[in-house]
């Protein structure tokens, strides 16, 4: 039986941040990265 290692993605959900402050960052962008980011793992063989 496989089993496989799992990493914790901590961090904060990017629709509560005030985005007022950077013209053109909206919470789109950055829950696209983190959405990378958990699928990279995932494709390593890691549990996000």
């Amino acid at each position: 039986m496989e089993h496989r290692k799992a990493v914790l993605l901590i961090g904060w959900n990017p629709e509560v941040d005030d985005y007022s402050k950077w013209p053109g960052l909206t919470p789109e962008k950055p829950r696209a990265a983190l959405d990378s980011d958990r699928a990279k793992l995932e494709a390593a063989g890691y549990d996000a």
